[in-house]
């Protein structure tokens, strides 16, 4: 009877111990900040304008710090130490497994908010892996839908090609519709997406759409629309534009 005993007890303990589920391991994740700054490449050198947008590699400048951001599911953002602009890199150690977004602040020497990366969100494990973000500190994305009007009815794409120009007093000034200094691009079929990152200007600018032909001329345009200042590599919302052809 005695022996029965022990041998349930033994079971039983066996049970429970199995039942109890270890506490998570909570681990480190690697974050890098690449930096990227918009340069005009003018196609038509001398004849003031035409020219288009591309990316090359970016250097600290005018900001010192960066911060860090993460932000488990359901949870509050939570700040990491700021940390020198030029390191390109932090790690963040004791997160509990889970979804987080991350992203980086690059700040000015005085404090002020400069640029901030898209978020990027990740599963975090034990073997998470290193967390890459572009940030370009001299520009912003525009954002865009459209349609196409012709005589007060929407029509198809009469163009191959979209082109986003933007301008205004603080950004280059002489810049219009017909003389653009600079210009990117997407499909007119899309009706709609994320344009290549744009020069960021000192105060409110203005954008605009045009529809170009194979051969790259205007054959419909947009009016002019404003928008306002953001933070460096922000994606700044359009809204719907109407393109009008005559």
């Amino acid at each position: 009877m005695k022996a029965s005993i022990v041998s349930s007890l033994f079971v039983v303990g066996i049970v429970a111990l199995s039942g109890c589920a270890a506490d998570p391991v909570p681990t480190s994740i690697d974050v890098h900040w690449n930096l990227r700054e918009v340069h005009v490449i003018q196609d038509h050198p001398g004849m003031g304008g035409g020219g288009h947008t591309e990316q090359v590699a970016g250097s600290c400048g005018l900001f010192d710090r960066a911060t860090v951001y993460t932000q488990r599911e359901g949870e509050p953002a939570q700040a990491s130490p700021s940390t020198s602009c030029a390191t390109d890199s932090h790690q963040i150690t004791e997160l509990p497994p889970g979804t987080y977004k991350i992203w980086v602040d690059l700040v000015t020497h005085d404090g002020t908010p400069y640029a901030r990366s898209a978020v990027h969100q990740v599963d975090v494990t034990e073997a998470a892996q290193p967390v890459e973000l572009d940030v370009v500190t001299d520009g912003v994305y525009l954002q865009s839908t459209w349609k196409v009007v012709s005589a007060g009815a929407t029509i198809g794409c009469p163009g191959p090609t979209v082109q986003l120009i933007t301008y205004g007093t603080q950004l280059i000034p002489h810049c219009t519709i017909d003389n653009p200094c600079f210009t990117t691009t997407l499909p007119c079929a899309t009706f709609g997406g994320v344009f290549d990152a744009v020069p960021r200007g000192d105060s409110d600018e203005v954008a605009q759409l045009a529809v170009l032909d194979a051969e790259g001329a205007v054959i419909a345009s947009s009016a002019p629309v404003a928008y306002p200042h953001a933070l460096a590599n922000d994606v700044v919302m359009l809204g719907e534009l109407t393109i009008t052809q005559p």
